[in-house]
């Protein structure tokens, strides 16, 4: 079997991007020779899969993608076969968000189930549909419960809101102790999503009306930007007043939220690519005119409080050009892959699952097939099937999504021994090595992360907290740290870094200050500081530390 090409199903729902402004449109250009983007229609989907909705088509046959892989099974993959049956278990897509999406959340497997008895003429299958979302421009989303204090900051603060939601109830969450935090916020926002059109209207009338006198200070406080913007979109709809229960997160090309079931959340603008289970049940309720099951959506939402920072997904490396993004669901994974210009090939590991590669940007080929491929090229990959990709002048950008076979695998202390060795490579100038595998010859290799709570933590992490860690960091606080680093807070810092300050530092100074200082720095203060790191203080710490 041999990887073929797709042409994609586009979305064209009201709230996407209009015209060749939109991602979608722009792949969809390039995918499909028959398509032409009017420039005031929205393009809000592409569809990369077999969903009967908006199914992939193979380009040589003209045969559904679906139709063909029911007739060979075999390259689904035995794991597939075993575990979802003669399907391909999970959906693709590319998103490009000009307005906001519904606020919504995804029943559990059992949750989906019920639903899909019960009202089949809404939820049109029983399957759940957890989400990972993995940013290609700047994007927006609210996800989560903030923390409590901030919830009743703006129950303090904004009396519109408080009487949304009642004075009681409000000062009952205000004052309410840890134990009893939970419920109370179950109740504010129950009241607050079962308002009434009038209250809502009215109250959302003077609050946009109050801002507009509102100091600098006092717009940030009440996050009016936000506010009017979402007001604008959709007068009158309670979902504007859901910012201030949402964690509100701006999302950087290549950060990642994955949105497990009954996590509530809406994506509000920018592009992104996402992959699901199979399925296309969602229940709404806010900023949106489709119909809102409010009460499905508040009895079963997760009434967790959490940060913005620790609702961002972070990735494994899986070769020196490739991160994996594992959820912790067996339905998908995928691979971010990003190969510099003239790196001349390429070989894409070959995955024990069928998956379904997106070219986002560059150029190349394919060593035997003679597919050339450039931005918007889809192609369907029959599981073990290795690919050799010959690459141009121009950097290649790739997404692989695929069924995540190595849900439950055990701790990385457990199975892969001497982890988070540093080692400098001579082929690779001033290149960290975490991890020397067999199997992923010469690679960075940031291991698996258990226990993680924070931003993200990338690679083997284990009680980490803050925004971004990646390869086995213990204890790590702070915005980022990269390989095993241990008590690392601050700036940047790469590698074995002590006691430097400055802007840069790489390998074995001691004490150095001043803009770039290369080689095994210790106690590193600063913004960037690269080779195995301990006590360091900054943004980003990198490497065995």
């Amino acid at each position: 079997m041999c990887a073929m090409e797709l042409r994609c199903a586009v979305q064209q729902y009201a709230w996407g991007k209009h015209g060749l402004s939109s991602k979608v449109a722009q792949i969809a250009k390039n995918n499909d020779p028959d398509f032409v983007a009017n420039e005031l229609s929205p393009y809000a989907e592409l569809w990369m899969g077999t969903h009967p909705n908006g199914p992939s088509v193979i380009k040589v046959s003209g045969q559904e993608l679906g139709d063909w892989v029911m007739a060979n099974t075999d390259t689904l993959g035995g794991k597939v076969m075993a575990k979802f049956g003669p399907q391909l278990p999970f959906l693709f897509k590319v998103l490009s968000v000009r307005e906001a999406l519904s606020i919504q959340a995804h029943p559990s497997k059992n949750h989906a189930e019920e639903l899909h008895r019960l009202r089949p003429d809404i939820y049109k299958d029983p399957n759940h549909k957890p989400e990972l979302a993995i940013a290609i421009t700047p994007f927006e989303a609210l996800c989560g419960f903030r923390p409590a204090r901030e919830i009743a900051e703006f129950l303090k603060n904004i009396p519109e809101l408080r009487v949304m939601v009642g004075e009681e109830v409000a000062s009952k969450f205000v004052s309410s102790d840890e134990a009893n935090q939970q419920s109370a916020l179950k109740e504010c926002f129950q009241a607050l999503m079962t308002a009434s059109k009038p209250v809502i209207e009215s109250n959302l009338i003077a609050l946009v009306t109050r801002i507009a006198s509102l100091d600098e200070s006092g717009r940030a406080e009440v996050l009016a930007p936000l506010l009017c913007r979402l007001h604008s979109q959709f007068p009158g709809d309670v979902g504007c007043f859901a910012i201030y229960f949402l964690n509100f997160l701006a999302l950087k090309p290549g950060e990642a939220l994955y949105l497990g079931p009954n996590e509530p959340h809406a994506y509000l603008a920018g592009d992104c690519v996402e992959c699901m289970a199979c399925s296309d049940n969602v229940v709404r309720a806010g900023l949106t005119p489709k119909y809102k099951d409010v009460d499905t959506l508040c009895n079963m939402l997760n009434y967790t409080f959490e940060s913005a920072n620790s609702k961002l997904f972070a990735p494994t490396r899986d070769d020196q050009f490739t991160v994996v993004f594992r959820p912790p669901v067996p339905d998908f994974a995928v691979a971010d892959i990003n190969i510099p210009p003239s790196s001349l090939q390429f070989l894409l590991r070959p995955r024990d699952t069928a998956s379904i590669l997106l070219v986002l940007d560059g150029e190349g080929s394919t060593d035997s097939l003679g597919i050339y491929l450039n931005h918007g090229t889809v192609l369907f990959l029959p599981a073990g099937l290795q690919l050799n990709v010959t690459t141009s002048d121009h950097a290649l950008h790739m997404f692989q999504a695929f069924t995540n076979t190595r849900v439950g695998r055990k701790k990385v202390s457990e199975c892969v021994p001497a982890t988070l060795v540093t080692v400098e490579r001579k082929d690779v100038p001033a290149t960290l090595v975490a991890v020397e595998r067999k199997d992923v010859p010469a690679t960075l290799v940031a291991v698996e992360t258990e226990g993680c709570s924070g931003n993200a933590s990338r690679g083997g992490t284990e009680g980490y907290s803050g925004n971004a860690s990646r390869g086995g960091t213990e204890g790590s606080s702070g915005n980022a740290s990269r390989g095993g680093t241990k008590g690392s807070s601050g700036n940047a810092s790469r590698g074995g870094t002590e006691g430097c300050s400055g802007n840069a530092s790489r390998g074995g100074t001691e004490r150095c200050s001043g803009n770039a200082s290369r080689g095994g720095t210790e106690r590193c203060s600063g913004n960037a500081s690269r080779g195995g790191t301990k006590g360091s203080s900054g943004n980003v710490s990198r490497g065995g530390t």
